[in-house]
């Protein structure tokens, strides 16, 4: 008996395959109510038009700066400038005042130019020994000169010089 329960439950096992197997291959139309088999798909058809323009994207990242282009050509000259007015001028050296350097302090030397100069220079000397010189600058129509002796020894002395311009 169970062998002849095993061989109808075999034989339904077959059976439920095959149907399987005919229903994946055949479809029915549910609007016209035929079955249908579903053969291999066809070629593909042909492109069909290009679709839309999509809207611009996102703006990138901005990108490394190009090499530098060459020269331009040299542009045409200008129109004359106006006629400068003829001027002279006497420049004068003035001395300033001779200030020993101390030996532990900071000195000071200026060179003044007369009301009706104008300073356009100056300059300073360091004489009888050592002396290193902080600032040399001028100041109205004046020329300043600050020194110092930082040494152990010596008998410095500093003077300031302007250069002091006046027209004629």
């Amino acid at each position: 008996m169970i062998r002849k329960l095993l061989e109808v439950f075999t034989a339904l096992t077959i059976l439920a395959s095959i149907v399987g197997a005919i229903s994946i291959l055949t479809s029915l139309d549910s609007a016209s109510g035929q079955l249908f088999y579903q053969g291999p798909p066809g070629k593909n058809g042909t492109q069909g038009p290009p679709g839309p323009m999509g809207p611009p994207g996102p703006l990138g990242p901005i990108g490394p700066q190009g090499e530098q282009g060459p020269a331009g050509p040299q542009g045409e000259q200008g129109p004359p400038g106006p006629t400068a007015q003829e001027m002279n001028f006497t420049v004068r050296n003035v001395p300033g005042q001779l200030v020993s350097l101390s030996l532990s302090g900071i000195a000071q030397s200026v060179a003044t130019c007369g009301s009706d100069e104008l300073v356009t220079g100056g300059g300073f000397s360091i004489t009888n020994g050592p002396g290193i010189v902080l600032s040399s600058t001028p100041q109205g129509d004046t020329w300043i000169v600050s020194a110092a002796n930082p040494f152990t020894f010596g008998n410095s002395s500093v003077r300031a010089f302007a250069e002091c311009a006046k027209t004629n």
